[in-house]
């Protein structure tokens, strides 16, 4: 799985691998990750997102509530893929919420909350 790390802040984006390798570390999956990190939704790679195992992990302010406009060109081309928001405001949350993201969460992200994210992202992909 390609996890898109989209978020200004590299050191939210450094935490996120970091856990997120650790917990699959402790589960002892097999499987294969890789991560590519990028600072923008305007440079988020639609295409390849659509053709591959991907799960998006955003953040909603950037110069505007810009992650929330990728979740929502996101969903209107698929369902299949799980979007993440670590983010740092609670404001957008019903909105979300009605656009069916699959978690959403505060930073700084912690091994707790990236445990549970990772859970409802492969719960997600089983049902697909």
């Amino acid at each position: 799985m390609l996890f898109f790390i989209i978020d200004p802040d590299r050191k939210t984006a450094n935490d996120l691998i970091t856990i997120i390798k650790n917990q699959i570390s402790r589960e002892g999956s097999c499987r294969e990750v890789e991560f590519e990190c990028i600072n923008s939704p305007r440079e988020f790679p639609m295409k390849r997102a659509l053709e591959s195992d991907v799960c998006i992990i955003t953040e909603i302010c950037f110069d505007a509530a810009e992650g929330l406009e990728l979740a929502e060109r996101i969903r209107s081309r698929s369902e299949d893929i799980p979007i993440v928001f670590f983010t740092s405001t609670n404001d957008y949350a019903m909105q979300c919420y009605n656009l069916g993201i699959d978690y959403y969460a505060l930073k700084p992200p912690t091994e707790e909350n990236v445990c549970r994210m990772l859970k409802r992202v492969r719960e997600k992909k089983e049902s697909y």
